[in-house]
């Protein structure tokens, strides 16, 4: 990806296709992006570390996000809400002890749901998480088969 400086716009990502079709995508840097999110720009670095949040590149030592992936972008929630219901608990079966933090393991809770859960835990995923979410850990998670997979993709 190529960066433009435009004066009126700011920063912009341009792309050429398989075809050689060039679009330009509106970029934030970290700093943009964590006053867009309301966060400090330490837990937009977390983000990073714990793949949450893929940068598009680097700038002058700062790093650059897709203005549509921060917009896209869903925090995990903290606090009296990230527990998880009792009725989701009995998908974890694998994993030794059932008091997971959603939020913490998110792409593991996801995994785990999306490929064993019922429509009452994909419906609490779905409202945790968000659609896009779920749709980029289906389609890139190792641990969901591919019946799975293609079932997230027609969604």
């Amino acid at each position: 990806m190529d960066i433009i400086i435009d004066m009126q716009r700011g920063l912009l990502g341009q792309e050429v296709d398989a075809l050689g079709n060039k679009t330009s995508i509106p970029l934030l840097n970290a700093s943009q992006a964590a006053r867009h999110l309301n966060i400090s720009q330490r837990q937009l670095y977390r983000y990073i570390e714990k793949k949450r949040l893929r940068p598009a590149g680097k700038f002058l030592t700062d790093w650059l996000f897709k203005e549509k992936d921060i917009a896209d972008f869903v925090r995990p929630r903290r606090g009296m809400g990230a527990h998880m219901p009792t009725a989701i608990k009995k998908f974890f079966w694998s994993h030794p002890h059932q008091d997971i933090d959603p939020s913490t393991y998110a792409r593991f809770t996801v995994t785990q749901l999306l490929q064993y859960g019922d429509s009452q835990a994909v419906h609490w995923t779905q409202q945790r998480y968000g659609l896009p979410y779920l749709k980029k850990i289906a389609s890139s998670s190792r641990e969901i088969d591919a019946r799975t997979k293609n079932f997230w993709a027609l969604l």
